[in-house]
């Protein structure tokens, strides 16, 4: 492990005011091209974010005149035809702006993780949202990946580069292409932090970091909790016991070599700071300086009117039924009561393999004695989106749930939640909001307890006999989370506050 040396710490950054600066810009120019209704929507080229101020001024501005212009036309004294020469689209206005502030800010991140694809769920997704909302705060970002980054040659921006291994195999397995031995050519020269994802992307971020860029700070981030995580998931598979022993075994390690530990949420970053004094007490060396719990961003989606008077009241669960960590199966039994209490349900379960949508449908049928609707597992963000818009409430019946982001993208959304208390995001929202508001969708449950189904059948019933009250709580809370910021925007400045203080 490198011992910190002051005179090689990188420079730190003494103008984080210029992120807002930047936005400013990109305010004033989009606010100029919608001042121009006949500037037409083009693809945007890609642009080169090492590229420095002077090259910026030499390539785009070459004699002071503007830059849209035709040379022909000007060098013959003609003022351009606006009417056949419209100027720069809002693509290409946002990149000239992006491409400015590449120059400005000194915050240069490369991220590693297996994936990009805005289809794939959990980490690959986070990061994705993580990288484009460092790049929309100013910063330079450099996201390596283990698949062929040409496919995503339309998220490219001046400050946001995708880039893959040098050479793909045939078969090509993201997890296993993220090394220094595949790194391509083109990587850059200096980096500020260094990212990386659970026992994923984890180690090959900290062996990039030491191999090529020492003088970075490493950034680990942990999404789970992988012993509790074990020992509940060993209900099905006993192996998963000590799965999860090695899984903590890993993360530990790699918390303890990272400047900064980030935990997804009060669940995980706690169960982080655990990791740390286990390593410090087993005498090995630790460079965390701090951990950090951050707080994913949430988008926020429009609730239509709606009422359950005379129908079914639709349950949704996001989680494999087949994975009894999930807990469809709790789920289904506290429809049964809810049936026979006289409040009717639908339960419905997205994310099955589809080759078990039929078996998982007919077993969860038996256990809820109502009809189950299940639903195969998709990557598609508008099938996600007509579930919740169809849900009167989202239920997370799961144990050892670290944080539990489709709950989060549900209340993003206005849709009624009920969740445990001690999973990553029961436990925020009892610590951060108003208990008028969030306490009804909080259901006490130890994290590797069993699911209380007599609790959430007290909950459930609560929001069947009173759900009006229980949409406007929903959508109050959703203006609680706006109020506090809860973007992604939010996030990347609570972030970047952290890495200021290494």
């Amino acid at each position: 492990m490198r011992s910190p040396d002051p005179a090689a710490e990188p420079r730190r950054p003494d103008h984080l005011g210029r992120p807002e600066e930047a936005q400013d810009r990109r305010d004033r120019t989009d606010s100029a091209h919608r001042a121009d209704p006949n500037t037409p929507d083009e693809p945007r080229p890609d642009g080169d974010p090492n590229r420095s101020q002077d090259q910026d001024t030499a390539q785009d501005q070459p004699s002071g005149r503007d830059p849209t212009a035709d040379p022909e036309r000007v060098q013959d004294g003609a003022e351009p035809d606006r009417a056949t020469d419209p100027g720069p689209t809002p693509d290409e206005r946002r990149d000239t702006a992006d491409a400015q502030d590449a120059d400005d800010v000194t915050h240069t991140f490369l991220m590693v993780c297996t994936e990009y694809s805005p289809e794939k769920g959990g980490v690959v997704v986070f990061n994705r949202a993580l990288a484009e909302a460092l790049a929309d705060a100013g910063h330079n970002v450099i996201v390596r990946i283990g698949e062929d980054a040409s496919r995503y040659a339309d998220a490219q921006r001046p400050n946001l580069r995708i880039i893959g291994p040098r050479d793909l195999p045939a078969s090509p397995d993201s997890r296993t292409l993220l090394g220094t031995a595949d790194d391509p050519d083109d990587m850059p020269d200096n980096v500020d932090f260094v990212i990386g994802h659970t026992r994923f992307s984890g180690p090959d971020a900290a062996a990039t970091r030491d191999a090529r860029y020492p003088d970075a700070k490493l950034v680990h981030f942990v999404h789970m909790v992988p012993e509790a995580l074990g020992r509940v998931k060993a209900d099905d598979d006993p192996n998963d016991r000590a799965a999860g022993i090695v899984n903590h075994a890993i993360e530990r390690d790699l918390v303890a070599g990272a400047d900064l530990a980030v935990g997804v949420g009060p669940a995980i970053a706690e169960n982080v700071r655990e990791m740390v004094e286990q390593a410090r007490a087993a005498g090995g060396p630790v460079a965390t300086k701090e951990v950090h719990e951050l707080i994913p961003g949430m988008e926020f989606v429009d609730r239509r009117p709606r009422s359950i008077e005379g129908r079914e009241m639709k349950v949704l669960l996001f989680g494999r039924a087949d994975v009894g960590q999930k807990g469809a199966k709790e789920a289904a039994r506290v429809v049964s009561m809810l049936q026979a209490a006289g409040r009717p349900v639908q339960l419905t379960v997205r994310g099955v393999p589809a080759k078990q949508v039929v078996e998982q449908q007919e077993q969860l049928a038996v256990v809820a004695r109502a009809e189950v609707e299940v639903r195969p597992f998709t990557t598609d963000r508008a099938d996600l989106h007509t579930d919740l818009d169809d849900a009167d409430v989202m239920v997370m019946t799961s144990r050892a749930e670290g944080f539990g982001l489709t709950a989060q993208e549900a209340a993003g959304a206005g849709v009624p939640v009920v969740v445990p208390s001690s999973s990553g995001f029961g436990r925020w929202l009892g610590d951060g909001f108003s208990a008028a508001n969030a306490g009804p969708s909080i259901v006490e449950q130890g994290f590797e307890d069993r699911v209380p189904e007599d609790r959430w059948f007290e909950a459930l019933k609560n929001v069947a006999d009173n759900y009006d009250d229980a949409q406007e709580r929903a959508l109050a809370l959703q203006q609680e989370f706006k109020d506090q910021n809860v973007t992604w925007s939010g996030t990347v400045e609570s972030l970047i506050d952290a890495l200021g203080r290494l």
